[in-house]
C-alpha cells in the first residue's frame, strides 16, 4: 500500500496550480484585452475621420445628402454637424 501524499504536498500543489491558473488567466485576459482595445480604438478612430471628412464636406458647400452617401454617417449625425456649422458660421460673422 502507498503511502498517501503529506498536507504539506497538497498544499504546495495547490499553491503551484492557482499561481499557475492565475499567470495563464491573466496572459488570455491581456491577449483579449488588447485586441479587443485595439479593435475599439480602430473603430473610434475611423468615426472620428469619417467625422472630420464629413465637416470638410459641409465646409465646401455640399448638400447633407451627398455627405451622408459619401462619409456612410448617419443622416442624423451629418444634419447636426451641418446646424453646429451653420451655428458656427453665424457666430462668426
Amino acid at each position: 500500500m502507498k503511502n498517501a501524499p503529506s498536507d504539506e504536498f497538497i498544499s504546495s500543489f495547490r499553491k503551484q496550480a492557482r499561481e499557475e491558473g492565475w499567470k495563464e488567466g491573466f496572459k488570455e485576459g491581456f491577449k483579449e484585452g488588447f485586441k479587443e482595445g485595439f479593435k475599439e480604438g480602430f473603430e473610434e478612430g475611423r468615426e472620428e475621420a469619417r467625422t472630420r471628412i464629413a465637416r470638410e464636406m459641409l465646409a465646401m458647400g455640399m448638400d447633407a445628402q451627398t455627405v451622408h452617401r459619401a462619409t456612410k454617417l448617419p443622416m442624423d449625425k451629418v444634419e447636426a454637424l451641418r446646424r453646429q456649422r451653420a451655428a458656427e458660421t453665424r457666430a462668426s460673422a
